[in-house]
């Protein structure tokens, strides 16, 4: 599944995007760019960069909402950089405010990441 994805309708091959990646991550197929997905580090400045705004950030929001409204028990991996983009917001504050909006569990990323190892050891060893 692509977070950054290019509306080829959009794409009026100035290649700018191409220009502006920090880590060569957009490629060109059939003259329009596309993001490379296993060299994107999800900077996000070809989306600022394309005057088409033809590069857009998939959010998958819709998704998360639909979870939530179902009844499904949502968890969230949180980057500790979170503070760069919350500054304002203390982890506490951020978890309050995520578990109101819905989310049943917060864990900060190298959390969530141990968790998902270790069912997923316990999965490939049945």
């Amino acid at each position: 599944m692509s977070t950054i994805v290019t509306r080829k309708v959009n794409c009026q091959d100035c290649f700018r995007c191409v220009r502006s990646c920090p880590v060569k991550a957009i490629g060109i197929d059939k003259g329009h760019a596309r993001v490379i997905e296993e060299r994107c580090i999800l900077c996000g400045r070809c989306v600022l960069e394309c005057p088409q705004q033809a590069k857009e950030i998939d959010w998958q929001m819709h998704e998360v909402i639909q979870a939530i409204n179902t009844g499904r028990q949502v968890i969230m991996s949180l980057a500790p950089s979170y503070v760069a983009a919350f500054p304002e917001y203390s982890w506490e504050s951020l978890v309050d405010c995520l578990t109101g909006a819905g989310i049943a569990t917060v864990l900060e990323t190298a959390e969530a990441a141990d968790i998902v190892s270790q069912v997923y050891g316990n999965y490939c060893l049945s």
